[in-house]
């Protein structure tokens, strides 16, 4: 038997498409090489049919191997399960071995094209091969968002970063002949997905129909959706119909309980604004430091622009998605990259170490955080305890190495779980400019300011915000004392400047001092999070690459546990640990603009603010806030300028005692508030851009 022999055409036309990429799906990288090095020793030999006639038969040294179409189906003597180094061989050999001199005409199964036989599959054949319920199941996590990276071309090859794996469908294999890297036996979501994915791109299939599958709520709850919408409505309404100075105990229960109700109907994302504004109302009534009435105004225009938005032209993306659901992703290649401690105004405290996830070509963070004062938690201690998981010293250890996680999860926001099974190996030191993600020229930040800060909707999480900078020069360090932080600007090549700011709060320990000190001579990079202030962009550093190591700033200098509070424990952040994330949703703080525009939307920010805070009832300057109205329309903002004018038309309804109900004019007063808020962070943000000298 030689290469011209009908049935070896047939394998190697079936396996062109093969590449090494394909067949380390089929097993892993480790065993391509290997068989790839037998090769140099070994010669294999073609015996001709196994004991089907559509097998092929291939002596491998001490092995004989029987190859199949699909070749996931291939079996070999000796001992070992799966996919081994002697069908590795054999495939390749047969793949790269010459046809002879008389062309083999391909088969008549193998003429049509790859992307025909994806196209041609329709929802009968997926059931038939997947079952309903896994095809239901992907249908919905595609509708909710499920990222599918289909590379061009006529082949279809698709990678799910999320899940950590890669589909391929081969040509004339059907759905059982498609490779997953996952190595599931039969039918797998992966390939469900790819297919559908795949499908939508081509316009064979509707996207329209899987996202209806995301608004669907679960049947078991006490209480519809439109029941829960209309019940946050009259909350919202009356916080402002009494006005926000008179906010009570009873609010913010009611506000909590709401939030239960909105995750019993499947509205993630309006649980979470609600358990926001809660605790926002919660600060307020305390008389915290960092209450503000234009923080529980702001929160609650958000949830209120989101409801309307559920109630009028519900979508997946207004609906979410359930933020603590971790998925199995195999293997990960992990650089540590930082860490730091946090609390958040809702009253959390916890560490978070950041990673540059190989696999997935993004950010990743691994969190651990309690209520702050949780007995037996300190997030300093917690730094230097065990974990997060088995194999490593500490998260210390884990934020200054590389490492590869076996058996990891991770949820969609690239957040890591710690749970007890995953297990880690240390590989090396981190080396931070081998991360495709560092930034040298500042031009490219603004673009990512519009989509963190533009306002709006935009469903964010800390990882959006992470940067890794390479200054070319720094600059001495000033204290603001108007803002209680230290400041410190880097330059790019071209000379822009970049602030480098370390607020003074809770939880900093001494970050501000280490900055001002630090030399900067021997620093390659800085790992920090992209902040908007005062119409300006900054980083708020969070570890200094140094050529002796890299510098924790709010960590390194805190080695000590205070003595008030116990050394921490060890605690694996499993699918118990709480979920809280370090910075919560919300739209950065607009502080006093430096252009006209932007003090004037500060003016219509204020007026609002204070009829929301004594109540509508109890506002007498209508006029103000008609002519704000023509002025808003005048500049151009013809959409601020007609909610605006609702508000103006309710205020005087009310004052003629015409208005018999007052909670109409409570949401044209939140959803104007949040529009007001929209401009106010789109200007910000296109003076940041001016403050860097770019002018887009």
């Amino acid at each position: 038997m030689d290469g011209a022999d009908p049935l070896v055409a047939t394998f190697r036309l079936a396996l062109a498409a093969f590449d090494d990429e394909a067949l380390a799906a089929l097993a892993n990288r480790g065993l391509v090489r290997r068989a790839r090095k037998d090769l140099e020793s070994v010669t294999p030999r073609l015996l001709g049919p196994g004991e089907k006639p559509d097998r092929l038969r291939v002596e491998v040294g001490d092995g004989v191997a029987e190859l199949a179409l699909p070749p996931v189906q291939s079996r070999c003597s000796c001992p070992a399960s799966g996919i081994c180094r002697h069908i590795l061989t054999a495939l390749i050999f047969v793949k790269e071995s010459e046809a002879g001199t008389e062309a083999t005409p391909a088969p008549e199964s193998m003429t049509v094209s790859a992307s025909a036989e994806v196209l041609a599959l329709d929802d009968d054949a997926l059931i038939k091969w997947a079952g309903r319920p896994l095809f239901n199941k992907v249908r919905k996590l595609l509708a909710q968002g499920l990222p599918v990276e289909l590379e061009p071309g006529d082949v279809l090859t698709a990678r799910l970063p999320t899940r950590n794996v890669s589909c391929r469908w081969m040509t004339a294999g059907g759905l059982d002949g498609m490779i997953c890297s996952c190595h599931a036996a039969g039918a797998c979501e992966h390939r469900v997905a790819a297919v559908l994915a795949f499908q939508i791109e081509r316009g064979s299939r509707p996207a329209e129909v899987h996202a209806e599958l995301a608004l669907a709520a679960s049947t078991d709850a006490p209480r519809s959706r439109e029941e829960v919408l209309a019940s946050v409505g009259d909350a919202l309404a009356q916080m402002i119909v009494t006005g926000l100075s008179r906010l009570s105990r009873g609010t913010a229960e009611r506000l909590r309980t709401l939030a239960i109700s909105a995750q019993g109907v499947d509205l993630p994302r309006l649980q979470r604004l609600l358990q926001a504004l809660s605790s926002e109302v919660e600060l307020y009534l305390n008389r915290d430091a960092q209450a503000d009435a234009a923080r529980v105004l702001g929160q609650a225009a958000r949830v209120e622009v989101l409801r309307l938005g559920l109630v009028k032209k519900p979508s997946p993306r207004l609906v979410g998605v359930h933020r603590t659901t971790y998925e199995p992703v195999g293997d990960l290649d992990l650089i540590g990259l930082g860490a730091r401690v946090w609390q958040t105004r809702s009253g959390f405290e916890g560490l978070t170490v950041y990673f540059w996830d190989r696999s997935a070509r993004g950010w990743a963070t691994w969190s651990d955080s309690r209520p702050i004062g949780t007995p037996g938690f300190d997030p300093s201690g917690r730094f230097r305890a065990e974990g997060p998981w088995y194999g490593l010293a500490s998260p210390a250890e884990a934020s200054r190495r590389v490492i590869r996680l076996t058996g990891a999860y991770r949820n969609r926001q690239g957040r890591l779980s710690g749970r007890p099974s995953t297990q880690a190996m240390a590989l090396g030191p981190s080396i931070p400019d081998e991360v495709p993600a560092w930034i040298a020229r500042w031009s490219e930040l603004p673009d990512r300011a519009a989509t963190l800060f533009g306002g709006g909707l935009a469903d964010r999480s800390e990882q959006d915000s992470i940067v890794l900078i390479a200054p070319a020069a720094w600059e001495p360090a000033s204290f603001d004392d108007l803002r209680q932080q230290m400041v410190r600007n880097v330059l790019d090549a071209e000379g822009r400047r970049l602030p480098l700011v370390v607020r003074h709060e809770a939880g900093a320990g001494q970050a501000a001092t280490m900055l001002e000190a630090h030399d900067p001579s021997g620093t390659t990079s800085i790992l920090g999070l992209l902040i908007l202030e005062a119409d300006r962009l900054c980083v708020l550093p969070v570890t200094l690459h140094t050529a002796r190591g890299p510098v924790h700033l709010t960590l390194d200098s805190a080695r000590k546990v205070s003595p008030a509070r116990r050394p921490a424990v060890a605690v694996s952040a499993g699918p118990e640990q709480i979920e809280t994330d370090p910075d919560p949703e919300d739209d950065p703080e607009v502080e006093e603009s430096a252009t006209s525009l932007g003090r004037f939307l500060e003016q219509v920010s204020g007026d609002l603010l204070a009829i929301a805070e004594g109540g509508p009832a109890a506002f007498g300057k209508v006029g103000e806030v008609r002519r704000a109205s023509r002025q808003l329309e005048a500049v151009g903002l013809g959409v601020l300028a007609i909610v605006m004018e609702k508000v103006a038309d309710g205020l005087e309804a009310q004052r003629r005692g015409e208005l018999s109900n007052s909670s109409p004019l409570a949401h044209d007063l939140l959803a104007c508030y949040h529009v007001a808020r929209l401009c106010q962070s789109q200007e910000s943000v296109q003076q940041a851009a001016d403050s860097l000298g770019i002018h887009p």
